[in-house]
C-alpha cells in the first residue's frame, strides 16, 4: 500500500514527538520497519527524503555497488536503500 508524504509525514512527527514505533505500527497498521525507514530518511534528508522518489532502473554498476556494500561491508539493505 502507498502512503501519501502527508500520511508519512505525520507519522515521522509524531515519532519525533517521542511516540513509539511500535504504537504507530499497530495504529496505522504499517510494518515497523518502514516506519523507522521513513524516519532515516527523514534524518538524513530533511522533508525530501519523505517524498515520492521517481522509479530509475539501477545501473549495472550501482547494483555491483549494493552487493558490495552488504556482502563485503556487512551493511543491511534497509541502509543501503537510505545511501
Amino acid at each position: 500500500m502507498k502512503y501519501s508524504y502527508e500520511q508519512r509525514l505525520i507519522i515521522v512527527s509524531r515519532v519525533k514527538q517521542g511516540e513509539l514505533i511500535a504504537h504507530l505500527s499497530k495504529e496505522y497498521h504499517i510494518n515497523k520497519t518502514q516506519i523507522l525507514a521513513w524516519v532515516r530518511m527523514w534524518d538524513k534528508y530533511g522533508r525530501s527524503g519523505l517524498e515520492q522518489q521517481p522509479h530509475c532502473r539501477p545501473t549495472v554498476k550501482l547494483k555491483e555497488e549494493v552487493v558490495r556494500l552488504i556482502l563485503e561491508k556487512g551493511v543491511p539493505l534497509s541502509h543501503v536503500r537510505i545511501k
